[in-house]
């Protein structure tokens, strides 16, 4: 099918904005078809629509970002729409304070506040002069880490990134819903399978889902200070931590005086679904991007995959992910839109038992249960005790986050400083094991061949004695034989005689007496 066909298509995927250039390239590149049959090609691992790479190649090519600069990434249906109003309310919170109800987001979609780069700014083959936007400049992107990172590491020091993940499950059937109301149609059942087909063979835009996710999770881990990994289902569930974290990470926390006062409470309100769709200009209209304000909201629920899959749909992605991530440190669980504590991983499946927990992002690190104990203890100690304080609890779980910071680094530390003594010690230890092992061993044939002579003379007296208990049988049983013998022989006797005894005495009863003739 032809993309350019459609008018009613967005920019990004058709295949009408294409230099000769890269028209040569895409030739050269392994092809698909996506589940409504436009084509796909698979540039550097990701799968891209014809104007989708031009613009990603000209992103790589052109786009040159400011060290004052934040990126927000995400996959389609990720999570893009919230992350953006809320990156965009934290970082501006200032100028709106004294008259919010001025605020960019009651009258403009998130999209045309926080521009993306290869679907708007670098689209159409584009060069924008980025130097005329104030600073900070937020940007968004659906690029894979690996590629953005041959733009970003133009700049002479590195722009803040952050990601969000969201759930494969409920990732796909919000894209679901979106493609249905992109092509202003609602599929069948049929077409829904195809689409989970293509999800789980990775042919999609900017495809495969883990590979994506996994590119952005190693950035995180391998420079934490510029790319923060945040998980669309823990703002859902804790999105005060969550935003202060933010805030944190892009170097503009909350104050004390921000937290009482309840600016961080007015942020998450302002930037709830709920209020982001009710606003009339996400309701009507279009964005700057030629789509309609409305098809980004819907429920971002979590767990909303639940009334679209059936089970075996679920086991098979459940499946994939585990296959797919069984060698990182990344829970499955949490992409296939199980469970959302993946950072900190704990019990059997991370190798870690007994409840302690592993920190991701240092090797070899292991917290028991009782130092973990210790370190939050010693936190909220420092943080006082009173109960009837209400920011009792928020200053000790900030205590608490310090210490732990704090310890981390000097478990660092240490273990840099004991690295040399460590592999030490692995020496002398493998030493004393094949020592040990040695003489075990010789343990082992000296006592295997005391057993073997132990059995072998309790064998030989074992013999004898039977031998001797045989013939002691055996005489027992003839002598006893003979006196059974003397015992019969008597008894006949005796009842011989006492039969004649009898005989006779009858005889002589019968028989008259003899009298003399």
């Amino acid at each position: 099918m032809e993309a350019s066909e459609e008018s009613h298509l967005p920019n990004y995927m058709k295949d009408d904005n294409v230099s000769q250039e890269t028209k040569n390239l895409i030739a050269s590149l392994p092809s698909d078809k996506d589940f409504m049959g436009y084509g796909l090609y698979n540039y550097k691992g990701c799968w891209y629509y014809p104007n989708t790479l031009q613009a990603v190649l000209d992103v790589q090519k052109h786009f040159k970002p400011r060290d004052t600069d934040i990126i927000l990434a995400s996959l389609p249906k990720g999570g893009t729409t919230w992350l953006k109003s809320l990156v965009f309310a934290v970082v501006h919170r200032e100028k709106y304070r004294e008259n919010p109800q001025t605020h960019p987001l009651l009258s403009q979609n998130p999209h045309d506040l926080v521009p993306f780069l290869e679907i708007e700014l670098y689209a159409n083959s584009q060069v924008p002069d980025l130097t005329k936007f104030p600073s900070p400049m937020i940007f968004s992107t659906h690029i894979h880490l690996q590629a953005l990172r041959e733009a970003t590491t133009k700049a002479s020091s590195p722009c803040k990134i952050v990601y969000v993940c969201r759930g494969i499950k409920d990732t796909f059937v919000s894209g679901w819903h979106y493609r249905n109301m992109l092509h202003r149609t609602k599929m069948d059942q049929a077409t829904f399978e195809l689409m989970f087909d293509a999800y789980c063979r990775g042919v999609l835009l900017y495809g495969p889902y883990w590979e994506h996710v996994l590119s952005y999770w190693k950035g995180s881990l391998e420079d934490k200070e510029n790319v923060l990994f945040m998980k669309y289902e823990e703002i859902i569930k804790e999105p005060r931590i969550q935003v202060k974290r933010l805030a944190e990470f892009l170097n503009c926390p909350f104050t004390a005086e921000e937290e009482e006062c309840g600016s961080v409470e007015e942020i998450l309100k302002l930037c709830s679904l709920r209020n982001l769709s009710n606003l009339e200009v996400n309701k009507k209209g279009t964005t700057r991007i030629g789509l309609d304000s409305q098809i980004f909201f819907r429920k971002g629920e979590v767990g909303d995959w639940k009334n679209h899959l059936t089970p075996q749909m679920a086991k098979t992605v459940d499946e994939i992910i585990e296959c797919r991530l069984r060698d990182m440190s990344i829970s499955g669980a949490v992409l296939s839109g199980l469970d959302p504590s993946f950072l900190i991983s704990g019990g059997k499946r991370s190798g870690v038992g007994g409840g302690a927990i592993r920190v991701i992002g240092r090797k070899n690190v292991i917290i028991s249960p009782q130092r973990k104990k210790s370190w939050v203890s010693a936190a909220v100690k420092g943080a006082g005790n009173s109960t009837n304080d209400p920011k009792w609890l928020d200053d000790a779980s900030q205590k608490a986050s310090e210490y732990v910071k704090e310890k981390g680094s000097e478990v660092g530390n240490v273990s840099s400083q004991k690295g040399q003594e460590l592999q030490n010690q692995m020496e002398r230890a493998k030493d004393y094991i094949f020592g040990k092992a040695g003489e075990a061993m010789d343990s082992v044939a000296e006592n295997a061949k005391r057993a073997s002579e132990y059995v072998t003379e309790k064998g030989k007296e074992a013999k004898e004695e039977t031998v001797s208990r045989t013939d002691k049988a055996k005489d027992f049983i003839v002598e006893k034989a003979g006196d059974i013998k003397d015992t019969a022989t008597d008894m006949r006797n005796k009842t011989s005689k006492y039969v004649g005894d009898k005989a006779t005495e009858a005889k002589e009863a019968i028989l008259p007496p003899k009298t003399d003739a």
